[in-house]
C-alpha cells in the first residue's frame, strides 16, 4: 500500500527525526542515537553520512534544512497520488530559523491590487540592487502580518546584510512542504500556489500550520523557485 517494506520505512523515519531533531535541539548526538535505538553511536553515524553526507556533527552546525520523512497512514489520502489535474507533488523539509534583509510591501488580495503592487514592488527591487545575488546566496519572498483574508505584508531580502536594506525579518524554524518550479516562470508560479491551496490541501489530508508564514526561496540566478507552507506533522 505505501510502496515501502517496514524495514526501510522504520530506517527512513528514524532518519528523518535525527536530522529534525540536530537542528532544532541541543540534544547530544549520543542521546540521539539511543532514543532512536541503534545499537551504537558508531551504526547512527554511519547510517546518518550515508543519508545526508555528513556525520551528525557536521549537520548540525552546517545545514539550513533537513530533509524529511513524514509519518505514512495507509488509511490516508495523503498516500495515494493525487488524482485531481494539476496537483503538484512536495519533498518535506524542517528548515531552521533564516534571517533576512531587505524591504516590506503593504497590500491586498481585494480587488486584486496586488496583481498591480507587486510587480511594482519587483521592479524597484531590481532598480536598487537589491536582486543582484551571487550563485551560492539565495532570494526570499515571505507573506505575513495578514489581516482578515485580504490585507497582507510582502517582506522581499536575502540572507546577507547590507546598509541599503535595513529591513530585518526572521523566517520562523518549522516543517514545511515544499514545492519546486524549476525553470522559474512567473505565470507558472501563481498557477501553482493556485494549485497547491486549489487542489493539493484538499486532497493530501494534510494540515497547514496557520501561526506561521509561506515564503518563496529563489536562487541567485532566479532560474529556480521554491514554495514553503509551513505544514503538521
Amino acid at each position: 500500500m505505501t510502496g515501502f517494506s517496514i524495514k526501510e520505512y522504520i530506517r527512513l523515519r528514524r532518519l528523518s527525526v535525527a536530522a529534525e531533531t540536530l537542528l532544532s535541539s541541543k540534544v547530544k548526538i549520543l542521546d540521539l542515537a539511543l532514543r532512536l535505538r541503534y545499537d551504537s553511536p558508531e551504526t547512527f553515524l554511519r547510517a546518518f553520512r550515508k543519508a545526508y553526507g555528513q556525520t551528525p556533527s557536521a549537520f548540525r552546525k552546517s545545514a539550513q534544512e533537513a530533509a524529511l520523512f513524514p509519518p505514512i497512514d495507509p488509511r490516508s489520502p495523503a498516500t495515494a497520488s493525487c488524482e485531481s489535474g494539476g496537483c503538484p507533488q512536495p519533498r518535506f523539509a524542517y528548515y531552521r530559523e533564516q534571517t533576512l534583509w531587505g524591504r516590506s510591501l503593504r497590500t491586498s488580495l481585494a480587488g486584486g491590487k496586488n496583481l498591480v503592487d507587486i510587480p511594482r514592488f519587483w521592479d524597484r527591487l531590481g532598480d536598487s540592487g537589491l536582486l543582484s545575488l551571487d550563485s551560492s546566496e539565495c532570494f526570499y519572498g515571505v507573506y505575513d502580518e495578514w489581516a482578515g483574508e485580504d490585507d497582507f505584508t510582502l517582506f522581499a531580502g536575502r540572507e546577507k546584510k547590507t546598509g541599503r536594506f535595513p529591513v530585518r525579518f526572521t523566517v520562523p524554524a518549522a516543517r514545511y512542504a515544499v514545492f519546486t518550479l524549476e525553470p522559474f516562470d512567473p505565470l507558472q508560479a501563481t498557477s501553482l500556489w493556485n494549485s497547491i491551496y486549489g487542489n493539493w490541501f484538499p486532497d493530501a489530508g494534510i494540515e497547514r500550520t496557520d501561526r506561521l508564514v509561506d515564503f518563496e526561496r529563489y536562487s541567485g540566478d532566479f532560474g529556480r523557485m521554491e514554495i514553503f507552507i509551513p505544514v503538521k506533522e
